[in-house]
């Protein structure tokens, strides 16, 4: 290779790793204008997910403005299933796919669960049966537990 071709190499590689590097340090400000989720936005997505499997939806989909990503649709299944430990453990599997068209977003969600929401009624109903024939208003704390350990102090 002659002196003429390899300083026509370096300047090439030069030129297209400046390229790269220049293209690699805009890709990410290029989607600044397409305004995030808002905190309204955010309540709405949870308050519909815990809507949506409380009836046990097993398909729906959630429409918001701005965009949603992956992460915040996880933190508000999250924050659903902090808030209600027995709905956390009815689901079997469920998955999510989020489209956006740089106004709005749409969330469509598949879910399996464990039980109907009617079989979900009739526990909660028996568990207030049980209870009530187990624990009466004269207990106290400590008589409360012995009677049962998951009660604990309630």
């Amino acid at each position: 290779m002659t002196a003429s071709k390899r300083k026509l190499s370096a300047i090439t590689g030069f030129l297209l790793s400046s390229a790269l590097l220049l293209a690699s340090s805009v890709w990410p400000y290029r989607d600044t204008a397409v305004a995030a989720v808002t905190a309204e936005e955010a309540t709405i997505l949870q308050s519909s997910l815990k809507q949506k499997l409380g009836a046990r939806s097993e398909s729906f989909t959630v429409a918001l403005k701005g965009k949603l990503t992956t992460a915040e649709v996880s933190k508000a299944f999250d924050s659903v299933f902090a808030a209600d430990d027995y709905l956390k453990y009815a689901i079997r599997s469920y998955r999510y796919t989020v489209s956006s068209n740089g106004t709005t977003s749409t969330l469509s969600v598949k879910m399996k669960y464990w039980e109907t929401a009617e079989q979900t009624a009739y526990v909660n109903a028996r568990s207030k049966q049980i209870l009530a024939s187990i624990v009466s208003k004269s207990m106290n704390g400590h008589q409360k537990g012995k009677s049962h350990p998951r009660l604990g102090a309630a």
